[in-house]
């Protein structure tokens, strides 16, 4: 009987266990987002649409937690009520057997011993069930976390990409989409990145400008054509050696609760102070870093709270010439920078672009004018391309976008 009672009362509390941790996930991923965008929400002086917002989260959660010990408490309830029950049974049929002469006091008594050595260690896994319920349901999440598929891995007998590679990316027809056929971004796109030369892409958003970079790492895989580097198949090598010899700078940079010394080593784990002093230098942050009470062991907060966006944007590059790559990806790096920072960022990638294979995206034109290459994108594929000078001298749409660019340009100086 107390092993059915413990079966039904396990079903109700893992149910319930299991609401209760997704509604714990829920409000601790809305109080970290809460959180993280404390200035959007002060900009929007929305602090009490989030203090409300948050309210709605904490009375779920609570309703759950409720319906968790209730059940808790009703299966503690039910176990109490049997074990103390059969005691009783015990004792009253132990009296009518002695009352009938079927036993002796003594083997009575004896009996209810045994029956109390017995429930005790029931009483114990009674309580042990209650702990392993919240448990199970916890790691029933976690296993679902590990359980995701894993898209890109290396293939079988995948080798290693040479590390003295000179960096020449070659797109063979190569297609993409993100879902089904209809959302097709790339089809039969071929494009050939020349070793040590600086290739822009631009063009109108949504034409594949950043799945193009994104492809180059294998973030996402191409559903068609070949990718090669220096002729290998990016697929035929492992992943460790070919984002090893890749440097990937995006607008959305990205920074390490921890110092600014530990922010520019992630490019290389385990650097010196030396080596990071270097690249800070060639990023040109160094002089802001000394400057600083701690320097290198600056703390930068959360996400880099403390630095400016140029700031942050140096850190990035500081570590790109740390880790040295061989081929280099600048996705939309200075787009969300003003004029005068972008200038200076710009200084410091064209000297990390030196002697390296680059692909740069960018919808401010004005970046890209010093490329060796420009690539001029649509919904069809490449449109034109040339250098800044020929595409110039032609009309089409690198020409209008760029003549609107100058006109805006124009346009803003005029009214600073």
């Amino acid at each position: 009987m107390i092993i059915v009672i413990m079966m039904i009362s396990r079903n109700r509390m893992l149910v319930a266990f299991r609401t209760l941790r997704r509604e714990h996930a829920g409000i601790n991923s809305r109080l970290e987002g809460s959180i993280s965008g404390m200035r959007l929400t002060r900009a929007f002086a929305n602090e009490s649409f989030e203090i409300e917002r948050f309210s709605q989260d904490n009375q779920a959660y609570m309703r759950a937690y409720q319906v968790a010990y209730k059940a808790l408490g009703q299966a503690n309830a039910m176990n109490n009520f049997f074990v103390q029950f059969m005691s009783v049974l015990v004792l009253i049929c132990g009296a009518f057997l002695v009352l009938y002469e079927r036993f002796s006091i003594g083997d009575m008594f004896a009996y209810y011993l045994y029956f109390g050595m017995l429930i005790a260690p029931i009483k114990r896994l009674m309580t042990m069930l209650e702990t392993f319920q919240q448990g199970w349901a916890g790691f029933e999440r976690f296993q679902e976390l590990l359980d995701e598929p894993i898209t890109i891995v290396d293939q079988q007998g995948a080798l290693d990409l040479p590390a003295d590679i000179r960096g020449t990316v070659v797109l063979d027809h190569v297609s993409f989409s993100y879902g089904a056929a209809k959302d097709r971004v790339l089809k039969d796109f071929s494009l050939t990145l020349e070793a040590g030369k600086m290739t822009a892409l631009v063009g109108p958003s949504g034409v594949g400008k950043t799945t193009i970079a994104q492809l180059i790492p294998r973030f996402y895989e191409r559903t068609g054509g070949r990718l090669t580097i220096d002729g290998y198949d990016i697929q035929s090598v492992t992943l460790n050696s070919l984002r090893s010899q890749i440097g990937y700078v995006q607008q959305d940079v990205f920074i390490f609760w921890g110092t600014i010394a530990e922010n520019i080593a992630y490019g290389k784990p385990g650097a010196s102070l030396d080596e990071i002093q270097n690249a800070a230098h060639l990023a040109g942050i160094h002089d802001f870093v000394i400057r600083l009470p701690k320097g290198y062991q600056t703390m930068v907060g959360e996400r880099g709270v403390m630095l400016s966006g140029g700031q942050k944007q140096r850190i990035s590059i500081a570590r790109i010439f740390l880790k040295d790559p061989r081929i280099l990806i600048l996705d939309e790096a200075t787009s969300a920078l003003d004029n005068i920072t972008e200038a200076y960022i710009q200084s410091s990638l064209e000297q990390l672009a030196k002697g390296r294979t680059v692909l740069v995206v960018a919808h401010r034109l004005t970046t890209v004018q010093n490329a060796d290459t420009i690539i001029v994108m649509d919904k069809e594929g490449i449109s034109q391309q040339g250098t800044h000078r020929e595409l110039m001298e032609q009309e089409g749409h690198y020409k209008t976008l760029y003549e609107a660019s100058q006109s805006n340009t124009l346009n803003n100086d005029f009214q600073s």
